[in-house]
């Protein structure tokens, strides 16, 4: 699982209110928004979200990933260019 597209979905849904207006807003399906935080609750083995037909709410467990969420995504390494591209080392990726 690519955890940074993960967390970067779960983001998306909870700043969007729901996975179809985040989707929306990437031009991408709701499944693959969907796919992106069941694998991270997996990973972390807990609910994030609450979710009904009409409305996603933080849990619990969800509520600390959003407080800290602005300072995790921007602190990850980017890749650059290259590596985007599997051109370059492993070493030389993050700028």
């Amino acid at each position: 699982m690519d955890m940074f597209a993960a967390l970067q979905a779960f983001v998306a849904v909870v700043d969007e209110g729901g996975f179809a207006p985040a989707a929306r807003r990437a031009g991408q399906a709701p499944s693959s928004f969907t796919r992106h935080v069941d694998a991270l609750e997996a990973a972390l083995g807990t609910r994030l979200l609450a979710r009904s037909t009409r409305q996603v709410s933080l849990t619990e467990a969800g509520k600390p990933i959003t407080r800290k969420r602005a300072r995790s995504l921007t602190s990850w390494p980017r890749p650059t260019a290259p590596c985007a591209k599997g051109r370059a080392r492993r070493a030389d990726c993050c700028a």
